[in-house]
């Protein structure tokens, strides 16, 4: 029983201790700092029950029928400014089918590079806790579908629709910077590409924080335009011969809800697990779908003081940009992106030497906007006057 409490103990202590510390959900409007980079390794499965036909009547796959789509997506991010965001990446995917021949099943697979995708994120205001933003992505299709042999028809599938789609839409988020609580909500048009309709995408998401781990729910909507060019015929330039409806739809809509969580090992390095279902649609698959994704990002390191400075371990650390003339407030080049709230203090540092500065003043925020604050001082220790470039830390992990 000891053991069981000192284990309870630990693990509570490791949480807690590091809560304040250790971020692990970002949201997206809030983008990377200038220069800051972000790598991120997405895995995603998609597995299919049944399938809704173009009316949304819905039937279930046989029993000796399946159908599976897992992806991989290597995906770069780089701060251009600390509002805009530009993203690179490449996904390769893989498709397995069992199609049913006479009485049995024959399993048939495709696999390879689906799409490149260029993606920029601009925050655009901040409004207290409240955040906008702007989000476009352009991806290209990297590959061509075998042409469909009647001769042969079960051994064939498609890896996609082979179309290039381009999304733009906005972001309105409310982020509390205390407690890492958010919600996100996003609305965007879609063009899937040449061969099918046009979509307005809806998703929210809700998020509560404790800043090491990360509690998710997100719901989402597809709305068909109805503008499929194709959709009186009903026919397809590519066959896909998988019980499969993902591709070759045809005025295609879904609604899909997920949970999951955000675990963060350091300040640079965090899990996100993601699990959910397609429970509704016309054109589609009714589908169990799994996600994980490793992220590696730079920045969010938190800064340990030198032994002049009391050992004082902070999460935060920026550096004056503008001081009032009175030299009773300054600007700081840190906000609600990086984690300061109102009423956060805030130490002033100067260095002096190789790990060594000096303490000169201490304030506490008392205006915060996405990525600068405003801070008043409270107490200065040193006759020397502040001057833009001192260094600011603040949200102290350990220390007085």
């Amino acid at each position: 029983m000891k053991k069981k409490y000192l284990f309870a103990f630990v693990l509570g202590q490791f949480f807690c201790q590091n809560s304040f510390a250790i971020r692990s959900y970002f949201p997206k409007v809030l983008t990377l700092n200038e220069s800051e980079i972000q790598f991120a390794i997405n895995n995603d499965v998609f597995v299919t029950e049944e399938v809704w036909d173009n009316e949304g009547k819905r039937t279930a796959l046989g029993e000796k029928e399946g159908f599976t789509q897992a992806q991989s997506e290597l995906a770069l991010s780089f701060g251009v400014t600390n509002e805009l965001q530009l993203t690179l990446g490449v996904r390769g995917r893989y498709n397995e089918a069992q199609i049913l021949s006479g009485s049995d099943s024959v399993g048939v697979t495709t696999q390879g590079l689906e799409s490149a995708l260029f993606g920029l994120i601009y925050h655009i205001k901040a409004i207290g806790n409240a955040h906008l933003g702007l989000e476009m992505s352009y991806r290209k299709h990297l590959y061509e579908n075998k042409a469909y042999n009647s001769s042969s028809p079960n051994d064939f599938i498609v890896l996609g629709d082979e179309e290039d789609e381009q999304y733009i839409g906005g972001i309105i988020t409310y982020h509390h910077p205390q407690t890492e609580n958010t919600i996100n909500f996003t609305f965007g048009y879609r063009d899937p590409g040449d061969s099918l309709s046009e979509e307005a995408v809806l998703a929210l998401e809700g998020v509560i924080g404790f800043r090491r781990i990360s509690l998710l729910a997100r719901g989402e909507v597809v709305l068909s335009l109805n503008n499929d060019p194709l959709s009186d015929s009903g026919q397809r330039t590519d066959i896909d011969n998988s019980p499969s409806r993902l591709y070759n739809s045809s005025n295609r809509e879904w609604a899909k809800f997920s949970g999951g969580i955000n675990f963060a090992f350091t300040h640079a390095v965090r899990l996100e697990l993601r699990g959910g279902s397609v429970t509704s649609g016309q054109s589609t698959d009714k589908a169990n779908f799994y996600a994980a994704n490793l992220v590696f990002r730079t920045g969010e390191k938190p800064t340990v003081a030198s032994e002049s400075q009391k050992f004082k371990e902070y999460s935060i650390e920026g550096e004056i940009t503008k001081i009032s003339q009175k030299k009773k407030y300054f600007v700081i080049n840190q906000g609600l992106n990086h984690g300061v709230y109102e009423g956060m203090k805030v130490d002033v540092y100067r260095k002096v030497d190789v790990g060594k500065s000096d303490l000169l003043a201490t304030g506490n925020v008392i205006e915060v906007q996405g990525k600068r604050s405003i801070v008043k001082i409270n107490k200065f220790y040193d006759k020397k006057p502040l001057k833009k470039g001192d260094i600011i830390r603040g949200g102290i992990i350990s220390g007085k």
